[in-house]
């Protein structure tokens, strides 16, 4: 059974080599302090993406590890001025292996399954999951410091000119065991990132194309329900009756 996007990117509840040298504490201070200025002024994120997905599964000769692919497009923005942000929203256009859409306007989170004819309404405060430590890395790590221990990330291999950093839950979560981030080391540009749960399903997003100028406006990042299509709303985020 394909794993849905939404499945994906906010569960239950969304390349590799060291450094070059021995990484310090220093270092990482320094670099985070330069990903704050940098992805505090991100007005803006676009980008294609391929999602590979790793999990356990029990076959009738012993534990197998299943791969599961697909790709689409990633968009991120926020609206206001600079110290003066509005609301942060999302969306992802699942292309292949078949169209799902995932999309949040800040307020509600909807997930649209065109082949069901349904489209999933939720709280985005109740159910970001790990779709929220993406959000807030893109903001500049919007409180992720007050969540998450950040350290370098020891890989035996990684693509030249990159940082891989590592961000671990303080308190323990479900849906997630730890999640690391891949940056460009010119400019800081994230090219992907890697989420890791309990169970040891590993999802990773690379991306490609990014364009971090375009415009786009909040319409975008709203669910416009098509004709026929049936809105599903689970009962903790059903609007109140007048």
């Amino acid at each position: 059974m394909r794993r849905s996007i939404l499945l994906v990117m906010i569960g239950a509840g969304l390349l590799m080599t060291g450094a070059p040298r021995a990484a310090t504490p220093a270092d990482l201070a320094s670099v985070m302090a330069k990903v704050k200025v940098t992805y505090r002024k991100l007005v803006s994120f676009a980008a294609n993406y391929q999602r590979t997905t790793r999990s356990q599964t029990m076959g009738p000769t012993g534990p197998t590890t299943r791969i599961s692919r697909a790709s689409g497009k990633m968009y991120f923005a926020r609206f206001g001025k600079p110290g003066r942000w509005g609301k942060v929203m999302v969306r992802l256009d699942q292309e292949a292996p078949r169209e799902e859409k995932l999309m949040s306007d800040g307020q509600y989170l909807w997930w649209y399954r065109p082949w069901q004819q349904k489209a999933y309404q939720y709280n985005v405060a109740r159910h970001s999951g790990s779709l929220r430590p993406v959000m807030d890395f893109l903001q500049g790590l919007s409180g992720l410091e007050n969540s998450f221990r950040i350290s370098w990330h020891k890989q035996k291999k990684l693509a030249p000119g990159r940082y891989a950093i590592i961000i671990e839950p303080k308190s323990p979560r479900p849906d997630l065991k730890y999640m690391v981030f891949y940056l460009a080391k010119k400019d800081l540009l994230l090219k992907g990132f890697l989420m890791v749960n309990f169970m040891g399903t590993k999802t990773e997003y690379a991306f490609t194309k990014i364009v971090t100028t375009r415009k786009l406006k909040p319409s975008f990042f709203r669910f416009k329900r098509p004709r026929g299509v049936r809105i599903i709303r689970p009962r903790a985020t059903r609007r109140p009756r007048r």
